[in-house]
């Protein structure tokens, strides 16, 4: 079974703390305290039941939905105390019974739904696929604990079976805090390569047959195929002769596409920069215009042409609003003297301002 899972352009504080709830409730049953800050918080806002109920349908891949199964069955057979039944109290039954009503909706999909991924004993292992467009950026927590986060036109298929949690990067940039569990990797695969998380945060960009991958916290082991494979050949699975790998800690970063390059290491100031699209940010400390241009047009479907040579290694810095094309024109106009032109609407070209820029 596959879902394709088109990211919102945004996730807000509801949808936020229904995805929390979500997990500790995919954990184990609640203890007292736990259940009472839950009926608190359904109670507070009717939005807050409509949200988790959306968000356990859409994560059905959770242990989450064998819980809800249980809320319908067999007459003669009690059901057994589950996290939910915690909230079940002379006093709750009326604050979730909305809930239940919602719930009672997913009832005639359960048998598709409770198909997990990682799960040992299954027979059918689920894929999600989950995309972000051109612009847009969004995160999600995956079954296993750990957080995706997608920058601009990305794309990520993940598929966890019972020897791996596997996550197939597509296309665009993906950033990866990945929950600790060494009986089942967690294991991203690009290009000819593969990444393996040591108990880490980390990210991978894929940009045509270029990969870089880049260590926030922990470490990784980056293997490469150094020749072309079969299609149906994993890295792992690749002659010894034909792969090559490194390990990088925190702020390693390195590059490959038909061969590994060598690593290097990032100071912590230039870490942040590379990593404040996760915060929104584009952060150029230095960097030339011919850079900067190809690094905004990921975020625009229209095209940025530089159509005077001269101001092409011209150094940009400071902090933009990602997305934010006309503010970030606006900048270059009047603090780098750099003209932009709208020629139609899907074209701006940039050139000199005036004789200083060239200068």
């Amino acid at each position: 079974m596959k879902n394709i899972i088109a990211f919102p352009r945004g996730a807000g504080p509801v949808r936020r703390e229904a995805a929390a709830w979500l997990a500790r409730l995919d954990g184990g049953e609640l203890d007292e305290r736990e259940s009472a800050e839950l009926r608190a918080w359904l109670a507070a806002d009717s939005r807050h039941v409509r949200e988790l109920v959306q968000m356990a349908r859409l994560w059905d891949a959770m242990d989450c939905m064998a819980v809800l199964a249980e809320l319908f069955p067999a007459v003669a057979e009690p059901p057994r105390r589950t996290a939910w039944q915690w909230l079940y109290g002379p006093t709750a039954a009326a604050l979730l019974a909305s809930l239940v009503a919602a719930v009672a909706l997913l009832a005639l999909d359960l048998p598709g739904m409770l198909a997990t991924p990682g799960r040992p004993g299954q027979s059918q292992t689920q894929e999600l696929v989950y995309r972000t467009g051109v612009g847009e950026q969004s995160e999600v927590l995956l079954s296993d604990g750990s957080r995706l986060a997608l920058n601009t036109h990305s794309e990520v298929r993940v598929r966890y079976e019972e020897r791996e949690r596997a996550v197939y990067l597509a296309g665009g940039e993906a950033y990866f805090a990945v929950a600790k569990n060494p009986e089942l990797p967690f294991v991203v695969y690009a290009g000819r390569g593969q990444v393996r998380a040591l108990g880490t945060a980390f990210s991978v960009r894929l940009q045509g047959e270029a990969i870089e991958v880049l260590v926030d916290e922990g470490s990784v082991r980056v293997e490469v195929a150094s020749r072309e494979l079969p299609a149906a050949t994993a890295p792992d699975t690749a002659p010894a002769d034909t792969r090559h790998s490194v390990t990088l800690g925190a702020g390693g970063r390195v590059d490959y596409a038909s061969t590994l390059g060598g690593p290097d290491y990032l100071t912590p100031q230039r870490l942040q920069q590379a990593l404040a699209w996760r915060s929104g940010k584009w952060v150029f400390a230095g960097e030339s215009l011919r850079e900067v241009v190809a690094e905004v047009s990921r975020y625009t479907r229209k095209r940025i042409e530089i159509v005077d040579p001269a101001i092409a290694d011209l150094r940009i810095g400071g902090y933009f609003d990602i997305g934010k094309i006309d503010a970030f024109l606006s900048v270059l106009e009047n603090g780098f003297g750099v003209s932009a032109t709208s020629v139609n609407d899907e074209l701006i070209q940039l050139s000199a301002l005036d004789s200083r820029v060239t200068q």
